[in-house]
């Protein structure tokens, strides 16, 4: 798929591209999908879908408590079940249900206090690092503990560990806040994150390229309301 970006259909109605390392679909009613070949996703729609979307994105009602909401439009009692209430088949594409119980990956308390601290995950929070000027605007926890969660499922694997801080780094970026350069020469350097891109971008591209064609029949299949920005 990579090779024939940009990619523009029916005059600009559906275009794909690739803006630095992440890569784009946009489409000309606000629809915005951003995606980094490696586990972070960004979906972005106009102002005027307030309260007319449903999904694994939310409802769009600036309302948080209300947002894993089920296609049967009850609420889930956990991410998991809410996660599998909007599962659909693709073909030839496998999709797990996740944990549940004690089949969970369990962070020890060793573990945990380890991969909290700021020479991990912990540089998120810490409140005179990097990213202390984003705290304000933009809420570090959940970040945090994912990071963890995530790092020490892996079992302490690096390139987890940046790929977490990045999908802060990256938010706070689009929450209009200048981070302070939080890759050093001892902590997710340049070097390694090239090797990370690499790695991923051949596993993943047969996903990349079923996740464009899920949002070009999505845009074939909507009725295009006018344009608004947010």
């Amino acid at each position: 798929m990579f090779n024939y970006l940009p990619l523009n259909l029916n005059d600009g109605a559906v275009q794909a591209y690739q803006e630095g390392r992440r890569y784009v679909i946009a489409t000309d009613f606000g629809l915005l999908v951003t995606y980094d070949l490696i586990y972070h996703v960004t979906v972005t729609v106009p102002g005027n879908y307030r309260n007319k979307v449903c999904g694994l994105c939310g409802n769009f009602n600036d309302n948080p408590k209300d947002d894993f909401q089920m296609p049967s439009h009850q609420l889930a009692k956990n991410e998991n079940k809410f996660g599998k209430s909007w599962k659909v088949t693709i073909p030839n594409v496998v999709c797990g249900n996740g944990c549940e119980g004690k089949n969970c990956p369990n962070c020890d308390p060793i573990r945990k206090a380890l991969f909290s601290k700021s020479a991990y995950c912990g540089i998120v929070t810490a409140s005179n690092g990097p990213f202390a000027d984003c705290h304000s605007k933009l809420e570090p926890q959940s970040y945090f503990d994912d990071c963890v969660f995530d790092v020490c499922a892996s079992n302490g694997d690096g390139k987890v560990l940046c790929d977490s801080v990045a999908a802060y780094a990256y938010n706070c970026h689009m929450a209009g806040v200048d981070v302070k350069n939080w890759r050093t020469t001892s902590f997710c350097r340049k070097q390694q994150r090239e090797i990370y891109f690499l790695a991923f971008y051949s596993r993943l591209s047969h996903f990349s390229s079923v996740l464009l064609s899920y949002f070009l029949v999505m845009y074939f299949s909507h009725e295009v309301p006018s344009k608004q920005s947010l």
